[in-house]
């Protein structure tokens, strides 16, 4: 269960880094030093 818990928040980061993009064309900076 916990498992599939920190999976789906790890989703949800990516969607939003997603939309992100997506709307302001720019690359979070977070994301940037991954």
């Amino acid at each position: 269960m916990r498992q599939a818990l920190g999976s789906n928040s790890i989703m949800s980061g990516y969607n939003a880094c997603i939309w992100q993009i997506a709307l302001t064309g720019n690359t979070p900076e977070w994301m940037a030093h991954l």
